[in-house]
């Protein structure tokens, strides 16, 4: 047997080269699928962290609706809704800025300086993906995030609204 060896070298040199040829490919094979395994477990993993991290803003975005809706009275009219707001972006960094928007029309905004220019601007009436999204909050009654949108005081935004209602009629935004 060992003299079949010794008389071919070229074919046992063959042989060799094409049983290390497929041990290579199996081991880059194998070492591919893992760096690729590897890969999906970390996309998969930061897709998990920013859900969490879109969850934790609608949260609290949420949350901040309801305290801003508080402080509303019985006629409709907001009360300290500049101390309140004030707090609200103080403990909440995704939040610029807070709106009461009575009957689909911007009357509260706070910061004030930053955003006055929006004041006034009727929501309902407006170009037709701001009124639509508007008005798909309200059919819903629950806090609707929308947008990008372009703001009238500059920048891009989403936008949460949560509709108010008294006596099961539409009554105001908080946004």
């Amino acid at each position: 047997m060992s003299l079949w060896f010794l008389k071919r070298p070229k074919t046992i040199g063959t042989i060799v080269f094409f049983v290390m040829l497929t041990i290579a490919g199996i081991a880059v094979k194998l070492r591919y699928e893992v760096i690729k395994e590897n890969e999906e477990r970390e996309m998969s993993n930061t897709i998990n962290i920013v859900r969490q991290n879109f969850e934790e803003v609608f949260k609290n975005c949420y949350t901040s609706a309801l305290t801003l809706a508080m402080t509303i009275n019985d006629k409709g009219i907001p009360e300290n809704f500049d101390k309140i707001s004030q707090q609200l972006l103080n403990k909440n960094e995704s939040i610029d800025a807070v709106q009461l928007v009575p009957n689909g029309v911007i009357k509260y905004v706070y910061p004030f300086e930053e955003n006055k220019v929006a004041l006034n601007y009727d929501i309902l009436n407006a170009n037709s993906s701001v009124s639509y999204e508007a008005k798909k909050s309200i059919k819903s009654k629950i806090m609707f995030f929308a947008g990008p949108f372009q703001l009238k005081q500059g920048g891009i935004a989403v936008i949460g609204r949560l509709p108010v209602y008294k006596n099961n009629k539409f009554g105001a935004f908080l946004q």
